[in-house]
């Protein structure tokens, strides 16, 4: 069954003729989705601020299900925990010749000595997952960042202004392609098509790596400018950085952890979530049921929280990085020619006053 990741309610829309959900049951979905789903703000379609998290009843609902996600490991927890306590009363009750689980307790003892390693899996688990998003989300920002910064170089470096409308033009789609790739998009927004001629556009469609091609392009006009040895240089560290950071996005979205890793991290959570009851009660006590409840939620929560962080662009607001660096190499272009104009009327300012103080 596929995880669930995400802001989208379990039944999707409630609208005539586009849910199977009986309509007596809309007024708790609604109720339910007032509650868990409205309140939360959408961290994958803008970036947010400590302030504005939202943590009742935090293993339900967006943007990780947790409680949805690990039902079917919780729900095998709980029935060995049911069971051993079955035997138990069984044993006090009608069925006292029955042998007990543990009488030597060496279950226990094999339990609490497997703690360590069990919570060095776990914190392994986490800690690789965090690694991840972060390297995600550092290199993302990275070639949105160096593709503003070569525009701003372009923009004070270069004499040709169209050479650098056209850096700027290629440098957007740049960043639109490296969108799309860890977006898994096979086509370029139409904004950023509009922005190609049409067979620049059949170039980058059909070519077999779309962004070295907008990369080779950015070369090429960083030639074209004619600059010197050191500017030259200087860009061409720009250009080389936005390679390596696309290179660790492609990384990122094209290869996981190793798959047998992380099957022995989560068998060995379940054989030690499910090795608990036969260890740390000898009773029928029904009531140890719901601390054993919550510790399965605790510790299954934490694997699944690092499984959904295996794809680290899931939770990275992608689209709005995109958007403040479109937003940026704009806002460049438009506020270096204010300067420009701003600077020659000042010299013009100044030119004509000296003839005044002499």
């Amino acid at each position: 069954m596929p995880r669930r990741v995400g802001f989208t309610p379990l039944w999707g829309t409630l609208e005539p003729g586009k849910t199977r959900w009986p309509r007596s049951l809309w007024p708790l979905l609604r109720l339910w989705q007032r509650a868990l789903y409205d309140p939360r703000p959408n961290s994958v379609d803008f970036k947010l601020r400590s302030h504005e998290w939202g943590a009742l009843f935090c293993y339900v609902g967006p943007p990780s299900h947790v409680l949805w996600n690990i039902k079917l490991p919780l729900f095998c927890c709980m029935l060995v925990a049911a069971l051993s306590l079955m035997w138990e009363e069984l044993r006090a009750g009608p069925c006292p010749f029955l042998p007990p689980i543990d009488p030597q307790h060496s279950v226990l003892r094999t339990w609490r000595r497997s703690a360590f390693v069990f919570s060095l899996v776990l914190g392994l688990r986490v800690s690789r997952g965090y690694d991840r998003w972060w390297v995600a989300r550092c290199s993302l920002g990275g070639t949105v960042e160096c593709a503003t910064r070569l525009v701003i170089q372009a923009t004070s470096y270069f004499q040709d202004q169209q050479l650098v409308e056209e850096l700027a033009r290629w440098a957007t789609v740049w960043m639109y392609s490296i969108y799309c790739m860890v977006a898994q998009q096979k086509k370029l927004p139409p904004e950023a098509e509009a922005l190609l001629s049409p067979e620049e556009l059949h170039l980058y469609t059909y070519g077999p790596k779309s962004r070295q091609v907008v990369n080779i392009r950015m070369q090429q006009i960083v030639r074209d400018a004619a600059l010197s040895e050191d500017l030259m240089q200087m860009m061409d560290q720009q250009l080389s950085r936005m390679s390596q950071d696309a290179g660790f996005c492609s990384r990122l979205r094209f290869n996981a952890l190793p798959y047998g890793l992380v099957l022995f991290n989560s068998g060995l959570i379940w054989i030690w979530l499910m090795l608990a009851p036969f260890g740390l009660w000898q009773s029928n006590n029904w009531a140890l049921l719901v601390p054993y409840f919550f510790m399965a939620v605790l510790v299954l929560g934490c694997d699944e929280m690092a499984s959904q962080l295996e794809d680290a662009f899931a939770h990275i607001p992608c689209k709005d990085i995109l958007d403040v660096g479109v937003r940026d190499i704009a806002k460049t272009l438009h506020d270096a020619a204010q300067l420009k104009r701003l600077g020659t009327r000042r010299a013009q300012q100044l030119k004509a006053a000296r003839p005044k103080e002499d």
